[in-house]
C-alpha cells in the first residue's frame, strides 16, 4: 500500500506517506479513479469508467456507471447513474471485463449493495432479496426489511428483523 498526503489542521501541519510493505508492489495507480473495483481472482479491475486486465494492463473505456459487484471475473454489475452520487434510479447494466455491454437492467428500490452468489445471481444486502439477473431480473427469494445490512453464509441468509438475528435457507 502506498499513501502520500499533506495538509493543515488548525495551527498543525502534517504529512503522512505509507510506502510499499515488504514483498508488496504497486500495480495500478491512478490519482482520477475515486475507486477501483477488484475481480475475484484479481486478474480484471475497473474504476467504472476504464477497464484492466493485469496481463494486458489497459483493455477499453466505457462509461459504465459506479460498480456494485463483479459477478465473476468475466462480468461486472454497474448502477448506471442517471443524477450526480449518490447514485439514484433503477438503470443496471452487465459489462464484460473487457469493457462491452452485455445486457441492461430496470432493478426497484434503492441502490443496490450486492454480494455475488453466481454469474447470474445477487443478494441485495440492503433490500434483504435474492436477484437473478439472467433473462431479465427477478426477485427468486426475499424476507423481510433488515434492520442493517444482511449477509450470507452458506447457503443461507443472515440478516436482522425486530431485534432478532434471523437464518434463512435460500
Amino acid at each position: 500500500m502506498w499513501l502520500e498526503e499533506s495538509g493543515s489542521s488548525g495551527q498543525i501541519q502534517y504529512t503522512r506517506h505509507v510506502s510499499d510493505v515488504l514483498d508488496v508492489n504497486r500495480y495500478y495507480e491512478d490519482h482520477e479513479a475515486a475507486f477501483t473495483w477488484i475481480s475475484p481472482s484479481g486478474t480484471n479491475f475497473t474504476d467504472g469508467v476504464r477497464f484492466y486486465n493485469t496481463s494486458q494492463g489497459f483493455v477499453n473505456a466505457a462509461n459504465a456507471g459506479v460498480p456494485v459487484v463483479w459477478l465473476d471475473d468475466a462480468q461486472a454489475l454497474f448502477h448506471r447513474c442517471t443524477t450526480v452520487p449518490p447514485c439514484m434510479g433503477l438503470n443496471y447494466a452487465i459489462y464484460t471485463a473487457n469493457g462491452s455491454s452485455v445486457a441492461t437492467l430496470q432493478i426497484p428500490g434503492q441502490p443496490l449493495v450486492a454480494v455475488p452468489l453466481s454469474s447470474t445471481r445477487i443478494y441485495d444486502q440492503r433490500g434483504n432479496a435474492i436477484w437473478d439477473l439472467s433473462n431479465g431480473p427477478r426477485v427468486v427469494w426475499s424476507g423481510p426489511p433488515p434492520r442493517g445490512m444482511g449477509s450470507i453464509v452458506g447457503l443461507r441468509v443472515m440478516y436482522g428483523y425486530r431485534g432478532r438475528v434471523m437464518v434463512e435457507a435460500y
